[in-house]
């Protein structure tokens, strides 16, 4: 009994000998608490615990925590041929993040690579505009609205609405817009419809 009491107060004392490193920018060598490098530089191997050797990462390099590598990491390289923006490196403390081009995301979580967004078809508008990490989400232009192009950032616009004189020729669609016809006349008596898409641009014509 005296014996197992002997061992666990030893153990005790052994584990209170120790010393409490911060796990974040210390780490124990020989019983002591050393000091690390900070993010955005490398350890060189000629320094001491308390006062380290550290040099800044290089070009095109990084390091994003407190360290006693020797070696900085490679920044990614961001390849134009798999769609990605050309890096521009800004900081040696972070990974830089490869941006997709204009028009392009993602084609899974890891972004290996860049895929175009989705095409919304004429009739159909962007409910959702893709970006870097998303596609496009089409949906279907509803009563009362339109788009006559196909894009993947295109929203459903609203039909034209025909102003005093002007009358409404042809109805519009989901792939198009309404046409607006001005009424002709001489005196009260009707002529015929002048028809335009523009009810701002079209004058009134009279004979």
């Amino acid at each position: 009994m005296k014996m197992h009491l002997l061992l666990v107060f030893a153990f005790i004392v052994v584990v209170s000998a120790q010393p409490q490193c911060d796990p974040e920018t210390q780490y124990e060598k020989n019983g002591a608490c050393c000091k690390m490098c900070p993010p955005g530089t490398r350890m060189l191997s000629s320094g001491t615990c308390d006062e380290p050797r550290c040099e800044d990462c290089g070009e095109r390099e990084y390091q994003d925590k407190y360290t006693t590598e020797p070696k900085c990491q490679r920044q990614p390289y961001c390849d134009p041929n798999k769609n990605f923006n050309q890096a521009i490196h800004v900081s040696k403390k972070k990974a830089t993040i490869c941006e997709c081009k204009h028009g392009f995301h993602c084609s899974s979580e890891q972004c290996i690579i860049c895929v175009p967004h989705t095409i919304c078809p004429q009739g159909k508008g962007a409910k959702i505009k893709g970006n870097h990490s998303r596609d496009t989400e089409c949906e279907v232009c509803t009563d009362g609205t339109f788009s006559d192009v196909s894009s993947w950032d295109s929203e459903c616009k609203k039909w034209t609405e025909c102003g005093n004189d002007y009358h409404i020729k042809e109805t519009g669609t989901a792939s198009s817009d309404n046409i607006c016809g001005e009424l002709l006349c001489v005196g009260r008596k009707f002529v015929k419809f002048f028809t335009c898409r523009s009810p701002v641009l079209c004058g009134r014509v009279f004979s």
